[in-house]
């Protein structure tokens, strides 16, 4: 196996809760060559003093470990930033509450190792709801149709932020991530990777996702702000624009509807239903379809899903 050093770049805002368990999945990793890169963004909690007592206990497990504390930027600003120190020949992001099966890095090492033409990867993913009841496993197979449904809005996240790994190079050959972008920083990386034919897939669940009521994921407005951003820019978005603002209507509805419901909200939606009924069917289908293989597959992979919860509770 390749003996690259890799870089993993974590962004932390107010994730004490969960930075612990995080970084211990980072730790536990059988590749070993790895440096690890912390970037708080001005956090208000204890989150970055838990973490860097943790790294300082286990500094030798690292090739290097940079802990950086700013102001308040904002996380696709902290990525970039972590990406800038970075040293590796690959990038590996993590989100500060996510977690790695311990064969997440070699097994995407691995890949890339063997797949030269493919500069980014991903892996499949379990979502773990703070209410440990509601698990979906996210399978990312295949990669460029889930890269595409995701901007659609029909499909799960790429989750890039905590699946991803890229070589730098590349990355820095074609653009880091957008700093206007906030909610879809990760989408728009991907999907420009895409659109070369650049991305791959580790077809395994290796990271555990975790979903809260509070998460980022709930931020509708940021991610139609973001959204509009892309659609603004043209280029390999400009094919899909109508069918992506037509999904963007459909989503917000059923959203409203689900979290903050009305009957100015239903009638809306019903007024959505009557003007595009083809595209609200095919919409709920698709939605009731990928909800459903995604709750069977985690049925399936019970023990595996057991696994990666567990180290969300070291």
């Amino acid at each position: 196996m390749s003996d690259l050093l890799v870089s993993v770049v974590i962004p932390l805002f107010n994730k004490e809760k969960y930075i612990s368990s995080t970084l211990k999945s980072v730790i536990a990793q059988d590749y070993k060559n790895v440096e690890l890169i912390l970037i708080d963004d001005g956090s208000t909690d204890k989150g970055y003093s838990v973490a860097c007592k943790l790294l300082e206990n286990n500094q030798s497990r690292f090739s290097r470990v940079v802990t950086i504390s700013t102001d308040n930027k904002g996380q696709t600003a902290a990525r970039n930033e972590g990406i800038n120190e970075s040293k590796g020949e690959y990038l590996a992001f993590l989100d500060a509450d996510d977690v790695w099966a311990k064969s997440k890095l070699s097994r995407q090492v691995e890949f890339l190792a063997v797949n030269p033409h493919f500069d980014m990867v991903l892996c499949n993913y379990f979502m773990l709801h703070e209410s440990r009841i509601r698990v979906k496993a996210v399978s990312l197979e295949p990669v460029h149709r889930k890269i595409v449904l995701w901007l659609l809005t029909t499909g799960f996240g790429g989750l890039i932020e905590s699946t991803g790994m890229v070589r730098k190079s590349a990355l820095v050959s074609g653009g880091v991530l957008n700093p206007k972008l906030e909610m879809c920083g990760g989408l728009d990386l991907a999907f420009r990777f895409n659109s070369l034919e650049k991305v791959g897939c580790v077809d395994e669940y290796l990271c555990g996702y975790s979903v809260s009521y509070d998460g980022w994921h709930n931020n509708k407005e940021d991610m139609l702000n973001s959204t509009a951003i892309l659609l603004a820019s043209g280029g390999i978005y400009a094919s899909y624009r109508e069918e992506l603002k037509i999904n963007l209507q459909i989503h917000m509805g059923l959203w409203k509807l689900r979290n903050r419901p009305s009957l100015k909200g239903i009638c809306k939606f019903l007024l959505i239903t009557l003007k595009r009924p083809v595209f609200v069917f095919k919409y709920l289908v698709l939605t009731i379809w990928r909800l459903f293989m995604a709750q069977a597959r985690a049925m399936i992979l019970r023990d595996q899903v057991n696994k990666v919860r567990e180290l969300l509770t070291k």
